[in-house]
């Protein structure tokens, strides 16, 4: 039975790669199936066939696959992992599966931005690097023959001079993966682009995916999503105040006492713009944030989900950031004495997180603005420790 499973999803699979997406799949699968091999394997089947007697997709791991119809944004390619991971159940796990590179995830959303009209980024190319005489026809099969003769990722100059050829918007995310090489905003730094639906930001210092290729999903799968966070932190109730304090910046305080249950606070996300399926990042920094990975392979289980922790936050600013830091690595004496401080007589706070609720939302000692403020109280207050520092 797996093994009829697992050849119905590769066929299935293979099916949302016809025409020019099979073009697509084989860009994407050249730093693990030879050149040689990519030439001679016409359909996609065929691939997924190298792919399997290689390693690299099992029954029970497809994550290479997974990534690639997220990177495409193929939403047949996404529903097909989706029912695959349903129908293996349990026994799925990706862990230490085969992955997309972000240099190719990157030279993707790079390669659809080329044009191929009369006078565009294809002439140019096939202008620039004497290919008249080959008679190119489009920009994916021009790509693979530059990566097998010029071999663009070999060196910074290869890539940067191919990047060259290119119209602006192409331009600047191959120059950051070529290393910056002519990024405004400070010689490598960060700089947003426009990729067709979404947006993708790269950091070529760091490695981070500032903001991922997708953060959109199925109504269905986001349903699921809604069910597996909700089960998830319904299960914990010490971490209902921290999630309150986590979304203070998202959701309005006279809205708090609405929210009982973690399908409240989802709601109230939802309301805000802050979450729906057509952007889930915001579930992606929540996980990060409060290093709850656990809830990650919950949901990759279950719905096309990705690796977070690439993915750099931006749902929620520095100092909301520092303030889950501080609650984090806060001690109960450190608790007790700032209780001490601030009230009389004191409330005995069950955790950091009751206090930083009850401190910035309940009473206003602190807020963003006058965050300078409290740090210094703190260090008066001589805490047992030194997480102070982590606000600074």
């Amino acid at each position: 039975m797996g093994d009829d499973l697992f050849r119905d999803f590769r066929q299935e699979f293979s099916n949302a790669y016809l025409g020019n997406k099979k073009l697509e799949l084989k860009f994407l699968l050249q730093d693990h199936i030879s050149i040689g091999d990519l030439a001679k394997n016409k359909s996609g089947m065929n691939l997924f066939t190298v792919l399997k007697d290689k390693g690299l997709i099992t029954y029970t791991n497809v994550k290479l696959l997974s990534e690639i119809a997220d990177v495409t944004e193929n939403i047949l390619a996404k529903t097909c992992v989706t029912k695959y991971k349903r129908a293996v159940g349990s026994q799925y796990d990706d862990r230490g599966g085969a992955s997309l590179s972000l240099y190719r995830q990157t030279l993707y959303k790079a390669m659809c931005l080329i044009t191929e009209d009369r006078g565009g980024d294809l002439e140019n190319l096939i202008d620039h690097y004497g290919l008249d005489s080959l008679g190119f026809k489009n920009k994916w099969d021009l790509e693979f023959h530059l990566e097998k003769e010029v071999k663009l990722n070999k060196t910074q100059k290869l890539l940067t001079d191919f990047a060259n050829q290119l119209n602006a918007q192409a331009k600047i995310l191959l120059l950051e993966v070529a290393g910056g090489s002519g990024v405004t905003g400070g010689g490598g730094g960060l700089t947003t682009k426009p990729t067709g639906k979404h947006e993708i930001k790269v950091d070529v210092k760091s490695g981070k995916i500032v903001k991922p290729p997708t953060t959109e999903i199925t109504q269905d799968d986001f349903k699921h999503l809604r069910t597996i966070v909700s089960a998830y932190y319904d299960a914990r109730p010490d971490c209902h105040i921290m999630l309150m304090v986590l979304f203070g910046d998202h959701v309005t305080t006279q809205k708090h006492t609405t929210i009982n249950t973690t399908i409240d606070l989802l709601d109230a996300l939802d309301e805000s713009n802050d979450l729906s399926s057509n952007d889930i990042s915001i579930v992606y920094d929540t996980i990060n944030l409060t290093g709850h990975y656990a809830l990650q392979r919950k949901l990759k289980a279950k719905i096309s989900f990705p690796e977070v922790k690439p993915i750099e936050i931006t749902n929620f600013s520095n100092y909301r950031q520092k303030i889950m830091k501080f609650g984090k690595g806060i001690t109960p004496n450190d608790v007790a004495t700032i209780d001490g401080h601030y009230n009389n007589p004191v409330k005995k706070y069950k955790s950091s997180w009751g206090m930083i609720y009850d401190l910035e939302f309940e009473q206003s000692i602190f807020k963003e603005s006058n965050i300078d403020e409290f740090v210094a109280n703190l260090k008066q207050c001589e805490l047992p420790s030194s997480s102070a520092k982590l606000l600074e």
